[in-house]
């Protein structure tokens, strides 16, 4: 796993360390809520549909040109779309799947299968974007705004909540022009 440090300073236009760069038209993030904010499991029938939806999304967005995708990591929709993203790439669909981790620290205090599928998924990662050095209470927003500074394209999974991580994101998507692309859970209110 190649690891990076980010600041501020060089919070867009970096180099990874394979000398490779993000090239935010040919990139796509994803943003979504975590498992108590979706409201169904992920092994229901609506996390299914969620899942194949988020699929679809990655497909289209490779059929545009797309080869790189963000993940922020966090448990949930980060996750699955991370996962969904490693076993595309199993099955000879070149793209290249990028970590952005809010801070070292951010599942030290997970256990069991979520630490699990976070460091699975981690090592399975082409490259390690680590946006805070320690914790703080707003790495995860910088975190956000990487991703969506480095990235064309966004795709969200959005329960209709006008507060919280995914409706920030949303909202700095659009404020950026980004294409945001919705799988929705729920009502959309105006971002």
């Amino acid at each position: 796993m190649n690891d990076i440090h980010i600041s501020k300073e060089n919070n867009a236009g970096f180099i990874l360390p394979d000398g490779s760069a993000i090239i935010p038209d040919r990139t796509c993030c994803f943003t979504g809520h975590r498992p108590a904010s979706l409201g169904f499991a992920e092994e229901s029938a609506e996390g299914e549909r969620v899942k194949a939806r988020l699929r679809e999304e990655i497909l289209r967005h490779v059929g545009l040109g797309v080869d790189t995708f963000l993940t922020g990591m966090a448990q949930g929709i980060d996750t699955w779309a991370g996962e969904i993203c490693v076993r595309l790439r199993g099955e000879g669909i070149p793209l290249r799947l990028i970590a952005a981790r809010p801070s070292p620290a951010q599942m030290s205090r997970a256990s069991g299968e979520a630490k699990r599928r976070y460091e699975a998924l981690l090592d399975r990662c082409d490259a390690v974007v680590t946006v805070s050095e320690n914790y703080t209470p707003w790495c995860n927003h910088e975190r956000d705004r990487f991703m969506v500074d480095n990235s064309a394209y966004v795709v969200g999974v959005y329960n209709g909540s006008d507060s919280g991580g995914t409706y920030y994101t949303l909202r700095y998507a659009r404020k950026l022009d980004r294409a945001v692309t919705l799988v929705t859970t729920g009502t959309i209110l105006d971002l």
